[in-house]
């Protein structure tokens, strides 16, 4: 399997920019100047040992596979993971870069109709049917390529009628704003969210009768943590906001059941609030203030 053209000038230019960045082409003009070497043989050390390129076309190559990888492939991608591991320094920005990358291009070639399983939902939230509830929409920043979770759960929220503090993600989680019924869990109520954290099961969700809106915080690779929206529909079937998060195969805007959510993502905090409405595509009336911080899952 090759990439696409599009996806290959991509991962080559995020290559060429890194490799300039990082120490390993200083290096080589370094070593290369020390031991008095000739243009050409400059050129080939550089080639020959520093330039991890091939190696990270290879692997994205493999990791970019829609379908799942035979044993050979997958024997291949973890010995590229350990030598690029070591030989790398951007290899862990790398596999970020990479993984959005995968999920943007997903979004970006699924058709509106994919969103609607064969277990549509036709239940109502104060009012509003569930098929025309959708989470705003996946956003990136286009040269970091980190995504702004946190901004989309901002505007998910406001939908619901609901003022939420905004920063990044598990900073935003470390205490419940106004109006708040509950947080979970409760001995950490006013703790920033981590990683490490216990899951919290859908048992404990359902065990709290009053409420039909969640802040809800989430295990991720970045430092900033993942953060999303969930909400109870009138016949409390519970759902969750996350363009960010593939759910039973799917990646797209629709309320994806909790109960599956879960089986996909760990939950670690939660605040809890009751909303009155939901008012459809309103985001458009939003302004950007603050994008800069509303940093989110790598």
């Amino acid at each position: 399997m090759t990439l696409n053209a599009d996806t290959k000038t991509q991962v080559e230019e995020f290559i060429e920019n890194n490799e300039q960045s990082q120490w390993l082409w200083p290096l080589a003009e370094t070593v290369a100047d020390l031991v008095w070497v000739e243009e050409e043989t400059k050129r080939w050390f550089l080639s020959k040992w520093l330039k991890n390129d091939e190696n990270l076309l290879s692997y994205a190559e493999l990791t970019m596979k829609t379908e799942k990888l035979n044993i050979w492939d997958s024997i291949k991608q973890k010995l590229l993971e350990v030598k690029l591991s070591i030989t790398c320094p951007y290899f862990s920005d790398f596999k970020d870069f990479l993984e959005n990358l995968k999920r943007w291009t997903v979004i970006a070639n699924t058709p509106e109709t994919v969103s609607e399983s064969s277990e549509t939902p036709t239940n109502t939230f104060c009012g509003t049917n569930i098929n025309n509830i959708k989470s705003e929409p996946f956003e990136k920043n286009s040269k970091t390529w980190v995504t702004w979770c946190s901004k989309t759960a901002r505007y998910n929220w406001k939908n619901f009628g609901i003022e939420l503090p905004s920063w990044n993600a598990y900073d935003a989680g470390k205490l419940p704003w106004k109006d708040c019924i509950k947080s979970i869990p409760e001995d950490k109520k006013e703790k920033r969210p981590q990683k490490s954290w216990k899951w919290i099961e859908l048992s404990t969700f359902k065990s709290i009768s009053k409420w039909n809106y969640a802040d809800i915080y989430v295990e991720s690779k970045s430092s900033y943590g993942h953060r999303a929206a969930a909400f109870k529909d009138d016949s409390w079937q519970r759902y969750v906001l996350d363009p960010y998060t593939r759910v039973n195969w799917i990646l797209d805007n629709s309320p994806k059941k909790l109960e599956d959510y879960i089986k996909a993502r760990k939950i670690v905090k939660a605040h809890i609030y009751e909303s009155n409405w939901y008012k459809e595509n309103s985001s458009d009336i939003y302004d950007d203030e603050w994008t800069w911080y509303e940093w989110g899952d790598r």
